[in-house]
């Protein structure tokens, strides 16, 4: 299993916490490309 802040993950929750921060980091980058395309739009 892994150790990660102290708590020991096997495989299958790793990846689950993998998908969870990837769709975090996907929402991130699609709401950054949103706010600049409304700066765009508005300018």
């Amino acid at each position: 299993c892994y150790f990660l802040s102290g708590k020991c993950l096997s495989g299958e929750t790793v990846s689950q916490e993998y998908k969870d921060k990837m769709k975090e980091g996907n929402n991130f980058v699609f709401t950054i490309l949103k706010k600049l395309k409304e700066i765009q739009v508005s300018h």
